[in-house]
């Protein structure tokens, strides 16, 4: 575990009272700065804003934990908000800490890639 992963641990701990076990980076994706947080009897998922960035945009984690909560609430299956804060809370930075679904991931073959840009210029073109 690295000194980032450590603090991570430390103040998420601290922030929902409980004992963190672990916390480690997820490699897959593009979605900022996610990681593994084994919590006891279960695992979630942490999102964080990358350090000092603006919280805007696809930076602002606080207003995407909002939005999850309100899909939730809506029955849409997305992960279940488990804590979050607006305010710097964890390694200086505001946080939202969601369940783990389970999900099938799918490829898409070669062919539905190259066909994908006409597919959206023929979606665009009906409205």
């Amino acid at each position: 575990m690295t000194s980032v992963e450590t603090m991570i641990r430390a103040d998420l701990g601290r922030a929902i009272a409980e004992p963190v076990l672990d916390v480690r980076p997820i490699p897959e994706g593009h979605s900022g700065f996610t990681y593994w947080v084994d919590l006891e009897g279960r695992r979630a998922v942490l999102r964080l804003p990358p350090p000092g960035a603006k919280i805007a945009g696809p930076a602002d984690i606080p207003r995407q934990g909002r939005i999850m909560q309100a899909l939730h609430a809506q029955g849409i299956p997305v992960p279940a908000v488990l804590a979050m804060s607006a305010d710097p809370a964890v390694d200086g930075r505001p946080y939202v800490l969601m369940e783990v679904m389970p999900v099938r991931r799918s490829r898409c073959c070669t062919r539905c890639r190259r066909s994908l840009p006409r597919r959206a210029g023929s979606v665009r073109s009906r409205r």
